[in-house]
């Protein structure tokens, strides 16, 4: 519920900032038909559950369906249509209990990203504040399983680290959205990305943690010298 709290309070946020830079004097009329700027933002989201169930049964692992999502991202633009997004971000799991010789090693399971996307938008300049795109790219994805809290009468310290693994996966990535221009160095970003993560070796008892985000963004333009 905490989880869920923040990111309403985060999406709320985000709103609220895009909406109040309408009444900036900067209008949108220096803003519609741009294609001279860079992107550099904040996304926040959530993340579907698209992966495998639990195939080792000594583990206790509660996976959420939706889990909190946060990214930050970079977009340089190479032509008029077309940028190249830098990103980096981490999605939220949810929690397990690994119990061993009479210990519970009780802990949270995050997977990161770090991706590096081809960003299309065959629109940009021609729909006014509105360019939809498409994206799609590939990158790193570090899953982490933390151990946050330990109960049991003698801890074992080899277990406590065996505990907090992790697993890399090569990652490629596919997704879309439309970029909203609010104002002349303000906009929104709404975009969904399918994240196919299956790890070499188990995490918290899974193997397959796919997933699909779906996130609102904060975005700052980045005008070229001299505009």
């Amino acid at each position: 519920m905490a989880k869920h709290r923040v990111l309403t309070v985060g999406l709320f946020i985000i709103c609220l900032l895009g909406l109040s830079s309408i009444r900036a004097e900067e209008r949108l009329s220096a803003a519609e038909g741009a294609t001279d700027y860079h992107m550099v933002g904040l996304r926040l989201g959530g993340w579907a559950d698209q992966g495998g169930d639990i195939v080792n049964e000594d583990i206790n692992a509660d996976l959420t369906d939706v889990g909190f999502y946060t990214e930050i991202f970079y977009d340089h633009r190479l032509l008029p249509t077309l940028f190249m997004e830098f990103s980096l971000s981490v999605a939220s799991r949810g929690d397990a209990v690994i119990e061993r010789e009479g210990n519970r090693y009780i802990g949270t399971i995050n997977v990161y990203t770090v991706l590096v996307q081809a960003k299309y938008a065959p629109f940009a300049g021609k729909l006014g504040k509105w360019s939809p795109f498409i994206l799609a790219g590939g990158g790193v994805a570090f899953g982490k399983q933390n151990v946050d809290f330990v109960s049991g009468d003698y801890i074992d310290y080899n277990d406590y680290y065996d505990a907090q693994s992790s697993q890399v996966d090569l990652i490629g990535v596919l997704g879309g959205g439309v970029d909203i221009a609010l104002s002349r160095h303000i906009g929104l970003n709404l975009i969904s990305k399918y994240h196919p993560v299956k790890f070499g070796e188990e995490l918290a008892g899974v193997r397959d943690f796919s997933g699909l985000s779906v996130s609102v963004g904060l975005t700052y333009f980045l005008y070229k010298k001299g505009n």
